[in-house]
């Protein structure tokens, strides 16, 4: 009836959304008067190592592989990380670093969205997914220019 849903994919845009909502959210505690700056900090860093790690797509089970701009030289880095292609590592991972994010409101979306991406990336794992990295292809062949033929002027030659 229908395709089973790959949990990874959807796992992975919900991690970037929350690294992404983590951002604005230490942007909001820098300049906004809130106690504890510790946590916009925290948020800051955690939020561009989570935007490296998730940015290159996992390949799929189905269908075609897009690879997002500039995803190659980032993949060689994460596959080079043995343990970040289990999905339950990622699942306690984004566990742990969500409960700091709870400390201040502004980040407290950015912690939700993590746990939801914790999740998901458990009911991944034990659905059997893995992340695998989508193959290097070739390098892309130029396009075969082929001048346009003007036929108004060979027709004036031929009478």
């Amino acid at each position: 009836m229908g395709r089973a849903v790959e949990w990874g994919i959807w796992a992975n845009y919900m991690a970037i959304t929350a690294a992404l909502n983590g951002v604005c959210g230490a942007y909001c505690i820098f300049f906004i008067p809130y106690p504890n700056k510790w946590v916009g900090i925290y948020a800051m860093v955690m939020s561009h190592i989570v935007l490296l790690l998730e940015y290159p797509r996992s390949k799929r089970a189905r269908g075609s592989n897009f690879p997002r701009w500039m995803q190659m030289p980032i993949q060689k880095v994460v596959s080079m990380i043995p343990f970040w292609s289990n999905y339950l590592v990622r699942s306690m991972f984004y566990m742990a670093i969500a409960v700091p994010f709870f400390v201040e409101i502004p980040t407290a979306y950015a912690s939700a969205f993590f746990m939801t991406a914790s999740i998901i990336y458990a009911m991944g794992h034990f659905k059997g997914e893995m992340w695998e990295p989508i193959p290097v292809r070739g390098a892309p062949r130029p396009a075969k220019i082929v001048a346009p033929v003007d036929t108004s002027t060979t027709n004036l030659i031929k009478n």
